[in-house]
């Protein structure tokens, strides 16, 4: 698998993420990073990060991860815990890391942490994986 052409299919075929200007950095087996800095488009009436932010972020990151096995992959299940709030100016990066992968289903602990490293939120996203390889 050529993870860097992974990487550039991830950022340019995911419209949604890109509009909120997610950008996955890293792929490997078991394993994706992404970045976003949080602009003032994305908050809330309190100022702060809306939660689809977040929760967008990490099952973009999360589905990063399950892509790694060269198949299309669509989310099954997930949960989310909110954490803190983020503000804009905020550097945001999501990390899955894969909790077990099986012939049709993969499991990833998302975490999502800001520019100090604290622990904004963290969730559960489990993907069924297509037999319908990828075309990058």
């Amino acid at each position: 698998m050529d993870f860097q052409a992974l990487i550039r299919w991830r950022n340019e075929k995911n419209p949604f993420s890109r509009g909120l200007g997610v950008v996955i950095e890293e792929i490997r087996p078991g394993y994706a990073r992404a970045r976003k800095t949080v602009r003032p488009e994305d908050t809330n009436p309190m100022g702060r990060a809306q939660g689809g932010v977040y929760f967008t972020m990490a099952d973009s990151t999360a589905g990063s991860a399950a892509h790694a096995y060269g198949r299309r992959a669509v989310t099954l299940d997930a949960s989310w815990h909110f954490y803190r709030g983020a503000v804009p100016g905020d550097v945001l990066t999501a990390e899955a890391t894969e909790i077990k992968s099986g012939k049709t289903v993969c499991v990833y602990d998302v975490r999502l942490s800001d520019q100090e490293g604290r622990l904004l939120g963290s969730g559960t996203f489990t993907f069924f994986l297509l037999e319908e390889g990828l075309e990058l």
